[in-house]
């Protein structure tokens, strides 16, 4: 059975009309770069690694069930955001390098907490969790800054 509806015989856009398109793409994707993340996010974020972190100060069952509990936690609070935002927005490889370097220290004091910890100095998770709590606010207050002076 045919179709009475008209073919167009040429389904392509045009050079220009592609151009357009793109522009408008782009025009949206710099948009929800500059899309600034709500106040509570960053600090709870520090809030929920700093827990993670002192976490693995129980004893072994619980840090597992606690840690577990917390990730689902960051979880439902990125998708509660991103929900409330009605919007994915995309990361650049800027950003991307941006989170790479920003997390690497996070790393690297994670794993002299456990270095010192197995040298039976468990303060050192409070000292880490201090300090991977620190960076993410930091990091929260520069992204805000930055997004206020680019608006």
């Amino acid at each position: 059975m045919a179709s009475d509806a008209q073919t167009d015989p040429n389904p392509y856009p045009s050079a220009a009309e592609a151009a357009a398109a793109l522009r408008r793409v782009r025009e949206t994707q710099s948009a929800l770069g500059r899309r600034m993340a709500p106040s509570w996010y960053f600090s709870t974020l520090a809030a929920l690694l700093g827990a993670i972190t002192l976490s693995q100060l129980l004893p072994t069952p619980a840090t597992i069930l606690v840690t577990l509990t917390l990730v689902a936690a960051m979880a439902a609070m990125a998708r509660a955001f991103l929900d409330r935002a009605g919007v994915v927005p995309l990361t650049g490889t800027v950003t991307v390098r941006g989170i790479v370097l920003s997390a690497t220290p996070l790393v690297l004091v994670m794993l002299a907490a456990v270095w010192l910890d197995d040298s039976g100095h468990h303060w050192a998770w409070i000292v880490a969790a201090a300090v991977n709590a620190g960076a993410v606010l930091s990091l929260g207050w520069w992204h805000r800054r930055r997004l206020r002076a680019d608006a």
